[in-house]
C-alpha cells in the first residue's frame, strides 16, 4: 500500500481538529484544561550510595479525570468511546480507507466492522485519545508530538504482514553507560520519574494510567524491588498470529547472565504490539528473573551491549516447554540464575547439567555426568577438579530429591559449583556446539589427547 501523500500535515490537522473540539467542550462546562499532579522521583545520592525520594509537581491534561470526561460526553452518542470525535476523524478515515488497507484488515477489536468505522474506531480514536491524554495543556498543541505520531501511523500502514511487538524488562544489576540499540535490543537507564512509578506501584499508590505518559510501560508488581535499567525487545509475527510467542526476552537474560551480569526482576515483563495507542491490553509475560538483595551493577558499554547481543542472538529459542534438551537446560539455567534471593537455584542447575551432559545416556549415570563434564570443559578448567564437582553435585543432587540427609559443607560447595559449571557448559555449548556423547566417549577412551 502506497503512503499517505502529505500525511504529517493531515494527521496534524486531525489531531488538531480533535483538541480544538474538547478544549471548546470544556470552556462550555467551565472546566480546567490542564492541571496539577503529584508523582514520585528515585533521586540518586550524591554519594552515589542509596538513594531518596522527592515529589514532582506536574502539569497534565485535564481529561486525566473520568468526572472530566462524562462531563464533556454527548449523552446521546452511543458508541463505546468516551468521547464522540467520530466528525473530527473522519476526513482522515476516509483518506486512509482510500489509500491504504487499514479498513479491511482483521483485527479481533470490532471484527465485523470495515471501512471508514473501523479505521476510527480500531486506530484513530485511540490515537486520538493517545495524544489529548499525553498533553500538558490542552489549550496548546504539541507539534513533536504530532509529528512522532504521525510516524508511527505511517508504520501501522506499512506493517501490513506482520505486527511488531515490544517486551520490556524493567530490571537492576547493569550500569548502562549510555542508551544503545543493536539488532532489535535497547537499552537504558530507567529516568527518575520512571523509578518512581515502580516505586509507587510498591507502595499500592500508582493507579493504572501513568503519568506524565511515556514510553515506558510497567509490569505491576508489589515487592520490594526496584529497577535502574530499561532492556526492551522488539520481535516480529504474521499479522494472522494473535499471539505473542517470542521468547527473545529469555535469550537476552541468559546472554547477560553468560556474560556476567548479575541481573535482578520482578518476574514479569511488559509486552505490547506497537504502536502502543492501537487499541490492544498490554499483557504481562513471565520473566524467570526475580528479586535479589545486594548484586553491585556492573558497568556496561555499547561495545559490552552488541556483544551480549550477538551472544543472544547464537543461542537457541527457548521457553518453560521442556520441549528438548536443550530447552531444558536454557531454561533451567536461566531459571536458576534468576531465582528469588531466598530460594535456591541448585536443582535447576543440577537438571540443566544432566540434561546437557547425559543426553541419550541410560547407564553409569553418575559417573558418565562427572567424566563427561570434565571432558567437555578441558580446554579451560581442569578435569580432576572439575570431576570431583561434579561428582559432588550429583551426589547432593540425588540425596535431596530422595529425602537423604545432606552434609552442609557438601551441600553448599555443590550449590556454587553447579552454577558455575552449568554457565560453563552452556557458553560453550552455545559458542562451539553442544556435547556429544560419542565424541566424549572416544576421548575418554583415549582416542583423541585429553
Amino acid at each position: 500500500m502506497t503512503e499517505i501523500p502529505d500525511k504529517s500535515s493531515t494527521v496534524s490537522e486531525a489531531l488538531e481538529s480533535c483538541r480544538l473540539e474538547v478544549v471548546r467542550r470544556m470552556v462550555a462546562k467551565s472546566l480546567p484544561r490542564s492541571v496539577s499532579a503529584s508523582q514520585t522521583l528515585i533521586v540518586e545520592n550524591d554519594d552515589g550510595k542509596g538513594w531518596r525520594t522527592e515529589r514532582e509537581i506536574a502539569a497534565i491534561s485535564g481529561l486525566n479525570n473520568l468526572g472530566t470526561l462524562l462531563a464533556i460526553r454527548d449523552p446521546a452518542y452511543s458508541g463505546p468511546e468516551l468521547l464522540d470525535l467520530n466528525e473530527q476523524l473522519e476526513p482522515l478515515a476516509q483518506k486512509l480507507n482510500s489509500e491504504t488497507d487499514l479498513g479491511t484488515r482483521e483485527h479481533s477489536y470490532f471484527p465485523n466492522l470495515e471501512g471508514v468505522d473501523a479505521i476510527i474506531r480500531r486506530y484513530l480514536n485511540p490515537l486520538a485519545m493517545h495524544y489529548l491524554y499525553g498533553l500538558s495543556d490542552l489549550d496548546m498543541p504539541d507539534v513533536p508530538t504530532t509529528s512522532r505520531l504521525s510516524e508511527e501511523l505511517d508504520l501501522l500502514i506499512r506493517l501490513s504482514t506482520e505486527i511488531v511487538n515490544t517486551t520490556q524488562m524493567a530490571v537492576a544489576g547493569i550500569a548502562a553507560m549510555g542508551s544503545f540499540e543493536y539488532r532489535d535490543i535497547a537499552v537504558r537507564k530507567l529516568t527518575q520519574r520512571e523509578m518512581g512509578i515502580v516505586f509507587e506501584m510498591r507502595s499500592g499508590e500508582w493507579n493504572v494510567r501513568p503519568f506524565p505518559r511515556g514510553d515506558f510501560v510497567p509490569a505491576l508488581s508489589f515487592t520490594s524491588f526496584l529497577p535502574s535499567t530499561l532492556i526492551e525487545v522488539k520481535t516480529r509475527r504474521p499479522r494472522d498470529r494473535q499471539l505473542h510467542q517470542s521468547t527473545l526476552h529469555n535469550r537476552i537474560a541468559l546472554a547477560f547472565f553468560l556474560s556476567g551480569y548479575e541481573l535482578s526482576s520482578t518476574g514479569a515483563a511488559s509486552s505490547f504490539d506497537i504502536p502502543s495507542w492501537v487499541t490492544s491490553a498490554t499483557s504481562l509475560a513471565p520473566f524467570p528473573v526475580s528479586e535479589k538483595l545486594g548484586a553491585t551493577p556492573k558497568e556496561l558499554t555499547e561495545n559490552d551491549f552488541r556483544t551480549v547481543v550477538d551472544l543472544a542472538y547464537k543461542i537457541p529459542e527457548f521457553g518453560a516447554g521442556e520441549g528438548s534438551s536443550r530447552e531444558i537446560v536454557l531454561f533451567r539455567v536461566l531459571r536458576g540464575c534468576g531465582m528469588h534471593w531466598k530460594e535456591s537455584g541448585f536443582l535447576d542447575f543440577a537438571i540443566a547439567l544432566e540434561a546437557a551432559l547425559l543426553n541419550n545416556s541410560t547407564t553409569e549415570l553418575s559417573y558418565r555426568f562427572s567424566l563427561y563434564g570434565a571432558l567437555f570443559l578441558r580446554d579451560s578448567r581442569d578435569p580432576k577438579q572439575t570431576y570431583d564437582q561434579l561428582k559432588n553435585i550429583y551426589s547432593v543432587r540425588s540425596r535431596l530429591v530422595h529425602g537423604s540427609r545432606v552434609n552442609q559443607v557438601h551441600h553448599q560447595a555443590a550449590e556454587k559449583d553447579a552454577r558455575e559449571l552449568a554457565l560453563a557448559v552452556v557458553r560453550k555449548s552455545v559458542d562451539f556446539g553442544w556435547p556429544d556423547k560419542e565424541t566424549l566417549d572416544r576421548v575418554a577412551i583415549g582416542s583423541w589427547p585429553l
